[in-house]
């Protein structure tokens, strides 16, 4: 919501309100990580697990350090050691999950 907020401001656009603003991140948000964890997918089956914990280990990284570098608040994925292992955690099982279901899905459509 912060990134969505700053990037109208900077563009001198409206800022929608803060339920507006919400559903509007939700949606991308969906959209987005549904397009980033299907790449778990591309491959042969027998990698999508493997492809789907990197590319999950690599959103949990980038959740916890790149906030403050691209000047938003670090505070919500960094806010103690653990919360920045629980956020990588998460965006890993999150993977994990992505990969597993890329494997099913391809390996039932092959023995059809």
């Amino acid at each position: 919501m912060e990134a969505i907020a700053k990037t109208l401001d900077h563009i001198e656009a409206r800022v929608p309100d803060e339920h507006n603003l919400f559903l509007v991140t939700m949606g991308g948000d969906i959209l987005s990580n549904s397009l980033y964890y299907s790449l778990a997918g591309f491959g042969k089956a027998r990698g999508a697990i493997a492809r789907g914990a990197i590319l999950g280990l690599a959103a949990g990284i980038g959740a916890v350090y790149l906030p403050k570098p691209l000047g938003l608040d670090p505070g919500p994925a960094g806010r103690t050691n653990q919360t920045k292992l629980l956020t990588a955690a998460l965006y890993l099982s999150g993977g994990l999950i992505a990969g597993v279901v890329s494997k099913a899905i391809e390996e039932k459509s092959s023995s059809l």
